[in-house]
């Protein structure tokens, strides 16, 4: 059974999905790679995740330059990776503030662990935790002095 402190992570993994559903901007490939993309839109620092043709998220990232220079740059490492070639849609969310893009996609990974992702994963969950859990029984058997 998940600590409450795990399950709190949980439902702010949830809610960071649910917001970033509901305002982020959904492009195929082809349009996000078209010339005719109006980048302008998109001029500042965001979120951004790629998705697989199925709809299964590859990885998300953040930006603090402008979107499509960032992602579709030639020093960009993006299109160096395995799943470069997978990705059929792109979701961006522009965000300016540095705090909230760490936050949003730190929750956005906990919550859709996408396979390309290697911080924030699964493996970082389970690993707190352990530690949480470990010391509540540490806690547990302490006896508070008489």
């Amino acid at each position: 059974m998940a600590t409450p402190f795990v399950q709190s992570l949980d439902r702010a993994a949830a809610d960071a999905l649910m917001i970033f559903a509901g305002f982020s901007k959904t492009f195929t490939r082809e349009e996000f790679e078209s010339s005719s993309f109006d980048s302008s839109l998109y001029a500042k620092a965001g979120i951004y995740e790629y998705r697989d043709e199925g709809g299964t998220a590859l990885y998300i990232g953040r930006t603090k330059r402008r979107i499509k220079a960032r992602l579709t740059d030639v020093t960009s490492p993006h299109a160096q990776k395995e799943w470069w070639p997978k990705w059929r849609s792109v979701s961006i969310l522009p965000m300016y503030c540095p705090k909230e893009q760490f936050w949003l996609e730190a929750f956005l990974i906990l919550a859709l662990r996408p396979q390309f992702n290697k911080q924030f994963n699964s493996d970082l969950l389970e690993k707190l935790s352990e530690v949480i859990e470990e010391e509540e029984a540490e806690e547990a058997s302490y006896t508070s002095p008489a």
